[in-house]
């Protein structure tokens, strides 16, 4: 029983001692670091799985957050988005245009992943000046979930649609109104002959 007890305290200690050592590695605890620059921390993470390409819609529940916890945005709060009942955004993926981006973030995800980048104010504003509760040398959080990817072609096929859709109405519009002025003109006209 003694021996177990000795076991298990040694691979305790070597177990602190591993956590201990990562964690001095780390200038963000938690935080894996790309070569660019960018901080990630995966909850949830399917390798194998869909992730988007430039052109691609994704919709993602999304908080931004700033060094000290003020909340930025947050697609679950209707006060941010103004839309009642909807708790993501939809926006097409860019080309990333700094190292260690959001859009280098999301372009790591899979349908279903949900993750927290720490994106850096000084990137991010790059030749701008920052609101001045942003800080220089602090970083944004970014707490997303990817929840679906719309294929550029998908939306280029559902865009086209809805032009068609709306000339159609147009044209409707268009011959309905050439009909309301053509009864109206007659009435008029049938008004000054008869009187």
């Amino acid at each position: 029983m003694t021996n177990s007890f000795s076991k298990k305290l040694a691979l305790a200690a070597v177990g602190t001692v591993v956590a201990f050592t990562a964690c001095e590695k780390s200038d963000r605890p938690g935080y894996d670091k790309s070569e660019s620059g960018l901080y990630t921390k995966f909850y949830n993470h399917d390798e194998k799985g869909v992730m988007p390409k430039e052109g691609d819609v994704m919709r993602i529940v999304l908080s931004v957050k700033t060094d000290k916890d003020s909340v930025l945005f947050d697609s679950k709060d209707p006060k941010f988005t103004n839309q009642q009942g909807i708790n993501y955004v939809e926006f097409p993926l860019m080309k990333s245009e700094f190292n260690g981006s959001f859009e280098e973030a999301l372009s790591t995800m899979a349908v279903g992943d949900s993750a927290s980048f720490l994106i850096s104010v000084d990137s991010f504003y790059k030749g701008k000046d920052a609101p001045p509760f942003l800080k220089k040398g602090t970083y944004l959080t970014y707490e997303t979930k990817l929840e679906k990817i719309v294929s550029k072609e998908e939306v280029e096929k559902e865009n086209q649609k809805r032009a068609e859709e709306q000339n159609a109405i147009m044209q409707a519009r268009k011959n309905e109104e050439g009909k309301i002025l053509a009864k109206y003109l007659e009435a008029y006209c049938q008004r000054i002959v008869f009187h």
